[in-house]
């Protein structure tokens, strides 16, 4: 039987004009290829699911590509094809939340600095949550920081750059990949959904671009969990069910209960969550979200706030995309 890939994996950006919602990185990283001015150390930085590794392997191909065309690897070539098969030795991924310690630096990683590439042009090795290597294990990467091998581009990942010496930042040319807007989320799970041959109504995609909070992968993660399911059409309704969600009406009632000061409503609403299983911190988060939308609208319909507070849940539907109105 063979092997089904997740949908993040098989609709992985592989060019930088695939990638979404990082367009000055894209242009700026294609640019310095072409011109071959990219350095030698790179450090990108952001949320979870936002580009990052699948735009380091973009780099690697751009880097290595044959045929490349302004910056922009053909994706044909014998080494494009072996750095999307990982089927070379020269283009290395390794996760620093499992090997951050000074004996993985100087057994694992530093034969690979200091061994030249042995089938592609450049040797780029791709290291993941760089916040969580020991002071110790950054001294022992630090001297080929300073004094890299020929040949060889490294390209660093992290959440969390504050946790990085200022001595390792100084080295590397950084770049800030930023939340997905919600439009280019959706845009892509809508044409996912279409090569897929499947459909979901606009409702139930909003909902899903927002729920994902700026990362594209746990968009797609999500799709894939839904369409598993063998729900089609795909509701708003199905995304709340079959990921466990409070209700969008029950959100709203529970906004309703804690705006007049109704505890018994309140409480009755919050025994139905629990007796659902629902998870109390998407509860406050769906709240939030919904007293935040409310607050937008109202300052927009030039309302004053807290005086239209009252009427924040009047109007607004959770599975909108925005625009939502006071009633």
């Amino acid at each position: 039987m063979t092997e089904q890939l997740a949908i993040y994996r098989r609709y992985r950006a592989t060019t930088f004009g695939e990638l979404r919602g990082q367009d000055p990185i894209a242009k700026t990283l294609r640019r310095a290829v072409a011109d071959g001015r990219l350095g030698h150390g790179l450090l990108f930085v952001g949320p979870r699911g936002t580009g990052k590794t699948s735009t380091a392997r973009i780099v690697a191909k751009a880097l290595n590509c044959l045929a490349p065309a302004e910056g922009e690897p053909c994706g044909t070539c014998r080494s494009c094809i072996a750095i999307t098969e990982g089927a070379t030795f020269d283009v290395v991924e390794s996760n620093a939340a499992t090997s951050n310690r000074i004996d993985d630096v100087r057994e694992d990683l530093i034969p690979l600095i200091t061994n030249p590439p042995t089938d592609l042009k450049r040797k780029v090795l791709i290291l993941d949550e760089v916040h969580r290597f020991t002071n110790d294990a950054w001294d022992a990467l630090l001297k080929w920081l300073e004094e890299p091998p020929p040949g060889i581009v490294f390209i660093f990942c992290t959440t969390d750059p504050s946790k990085i010496r200022p001595a390792v930042l100084s080295r590397l040319q950084r770049f800030d990949f930023r939340p997905i807007a919600r439009a280019e989320i959706a845009a892509k799970l809508q044409a996912i959904l279409e090569t897929e041959k499947r459909v979901a109504e606009p409702a139930a995609i909003e909902l899903l671009a927002r729920l994902a909070d700026g990362g594209m992968r746990d968009a797609e993660s999500m799709l894939d969990q839904l369409l598993s399911s063998g729900v089609d059409p795909l509701k708003a309704a199905d995304v709340e069910e079959l990921l466990g969600l409070p209700g969008a009406d029950r959100i709203e009632r529970l906004a309703c209960a804690i705006l007049d000061a109704d505890a018994p409503a309140g409480l009755a609403i919050l025994a139905e969550f629990e007796a659902r299983g629902r998870d109390p911190r998407i509860i406050a988060d769906r709240l939030t979200d919904l007293v935040r939308r409310g607050l937008h609208a109202a300052l927009a319909g030039g309302g004053t706030v807290p005086g239209d507070a009252a009427k924040l849940p009047a109007g607004l539907d959770l599975s909108d995309g925005g625009g939502a109105t006071i009633g």
